[in-house]
C-alpha cells in the first residue's frame, strides 16, 4: 500500500511538473505577445509623433517666411520714404538729434 501511495505521489508530482511547464510556456507566449503589441504601439506612436513634428516644423517655417516677407516689405517701403527726403531735410533731422545728445551745440 505504501508503494501504491508513493507511486501515486510521484505520478501526481509528475503531473504537477507538466502543468507548471505548460503554464510557464503559456505565460511566456502571453508575455511575448504583450511585448510585441507594446512594441507595435510604440512604433505607431513614434510614427505619429514624427509626422506631427514634421507638420509643426513646416508650419513654423512657413510662418517665419511670411513674417520675414512682411518685414522686408516694410523695410522697402521705409527705404522708399527715405529716398524722397532731401539732403537739407536730413541735415535738419540729424542736427535735431545731435542737439538732444549734445545740448551744448544749441
Amino acid at each position: 500500500m505504501e508503494k501504491d501511495i508513493l507511486c501515486r505521489v510521484i505520478e501526481v508530482e509528475g503531473d504537477i511538473h507538466k502543468r507548471i511547464s505548460l503554464e510557464k510556456e503559456r505565460t511566456d507566449e502571453l508575455l511575448e505577445k504583450a511585448r510585441e503589441e507594446a512594441e507595435d504601439e510604440a512604433m505607431r506612436e513614434e510614427t505619429g509623433l514624427k509626422a506631427s513634428l514634421k507638420r509643426a516644423i513646416e508650419e513654423a517655417k512657413s510662418d517665419a517666411e511670411m513674417r520675414a516677407s512682411e518685414i522686408i516689405s516694410e523695410a522697402d517701403l521705409f527705404s522708399l520714404g527715405l529716398k524722397n527726403v532731401s539732403d537739407e531735410e536730413l541735415k535738419e533731422i540729424l542736427t535735431r538729434h545731435i542737439r538732444k545728445i549734445l545740448p551744448v551745440l544749441k
